[in-house]
């Protein structure tokens, strides 16, 4: 299984447990709703760690309770691969 799927379902979980919305999580977490859609529908495969701190400070559990679960324990969890970022004016790929 995948990390950013494992992931999606963390936060789906977590959602169904305290009964809210996913706007409700984005007030909680103080970010756009669309930051959270990205990471449910497969758009961002790779959230910042600020993120998953919001996250997991939304569910009031420390960031070690957050990853606390079998799946992300698992020794063939896997990362997906890493898209390549581009420059947002003209659509190259930045230069490193």
């Amino acid at each position: 299984m995948k990390l950013e799927d494992v992931l999606k379902e963390r936060i789906e979980e977590l959602l169904l447990k305290e009964g809210i919305s996913i706007n409700a999580l984005a007030t909680r977490m103080g970010v756009n709703c669309t930051t959270i859609k990205n990471i449910l529908y497969g758009k961002s495969c790779n959230p910042t760690i600020r993120t998953i701190f919001l996250l997991s400070s939304a569910f009031e559990l420390t960031l070690s309770k957050f990853f606390e679960t079998e799946e992300f324990e698992n020794p063939e969890l896997e990362a997906g691969e890493r898209k390549p970022r581009r420059d947002r004016k003209d659509g190259e790929l930045p230069k490193e």
